[in-house]
């Protein structure tokens, strides 16, 4: 309730949620995902036991070539 005053959302905010929610289309995704996601300026976190999930620069790099020579 709170955050729906900070935010002035209206108190049935709560009822008109799931009609907001289900009117997002894919198409609106992929707007928002061109918008603000750029795959080249991507870095890849991997927190493992590097010893138990075999993860190694290597492996991960030369999809990053693939994919920047794609572009």
């Amino acid at each position: 309730m709170l955050e729906t005053e900070i935010y002035r959302l209206g108190l049935d905010y709560a009822d008109r949620y799931p009609k907001i929610i289900q009117a997002i289309t894919a198409a609106d995704v992929e707007a928002v995902a061109q918008k603000y996601l750029h795959p080249d300026a991507l870095d890849v976190v991997a927190v493992a036991n590097q010893a138990e999930a075999k993860i190694s620069v290597a492996s991960i790099e030369p999809q990053k070539q693939a994919s920047a020579a794609s572009h």
